[in-house]
């Protein structure tokens, strides 16, 4: 992919997120970020359909310095709405997905924002189904794997696997940097399995993914099991 410019709206943890960028720059070989290639907020911005047009010109300022922008990402959307706005409300919603639409469309740039999904249902994100609504796209990060969960145009991707590698930054002080790998359904549950149970398990995946069907019978998988003992 192509590296471009970002712009980031950071509503929370800013020595958190100051020190991740540290483990980054560290752990890559490099030694500080070209300026204008990353902008990093250092306060909680309300994004309202009023309050995007006063902040449009400092956009500007940005990207007539350095460069058109690739990127905006908004972390997280509820620290981005306005103090009298609830998530849940779909009217509440509409004005901050209208000012993301806008910044969309005015710097003709991807807009991300990062949201927390629900206290009871983790696999979806928390408040009016406006929000999911109005996204091209939708990830859930948990530990160790990106699952797509909306695409609007196309096929889900297959998810991704990733582990923390922790970064000693100086005196004491670590981070950690999300590394790529290989993505593992199981979440390392499989190791904790006995030897037989294990084995057990592998025929069962070697005789469906070999097999003409999407299945076998518990006693094929039995007699197989059997003659592998």
């Amino acid at each position: 992919a192509a590296q471009g410019r970002a712009l980031y709206f950071n509503g929370e943890g800013h020595v958190g997120a100051a020190r991740r960028i540290m483990a980054w720059l560290k752990h890559y070989g490099h030694d500080d970020i070209p300026p204008g290639l990353f902008t990093l907020t250092q306060r909680r911005i309300e994004l309202t359909e009023k309050s995007v047009m006063q902040l449009e010109p400092h956009i500007k300022a940005l990207t007539d310095k350095y460069g058109p922008l690739s990127l905006i990402t908004v972390d997280t959307l509820a620290r981005h709405l306005s103090g009298e706005a609830d998530e849940n409300s779909a009217k509440d919603v509409g004005g901050f997905i209208n000012a993301v639409d806008y910044l969309k469309d005015r710097f003709q740039c991807t807009v991300a924002v990062v949201h927390h999904s629900g206290k009871m249902n983790k696999e979806s994100s928390r408040g009016s189904s406006a929000i999911k609504g109005a996204l091209d796209w939708e990830f859930k990060v948990a530990p160790g794997e990106i699952k797509f969960t909306k695409q609007k145009e196309g096929e889900l991707p297959e998810p991704m696997g990733f582990v923390l590698e922790s970064v000693d930054l100086s005196n004491g002080v670590r981070s950690a940097v999300p590394i790529l790998s290989q993505y593992d359904p199981t979440h390392g549950k499989s190791a904790s399995l006995s030897s037989d149970a294990q084995l057990a398990f592998s025929i069962l995946q070697f005789s469906i993914s070999s097999g003409n069907g999407a299945f076998i019978t518990e006693n094929e998988w039995r007699k197989a099991f059997y003659e592998a003992l």
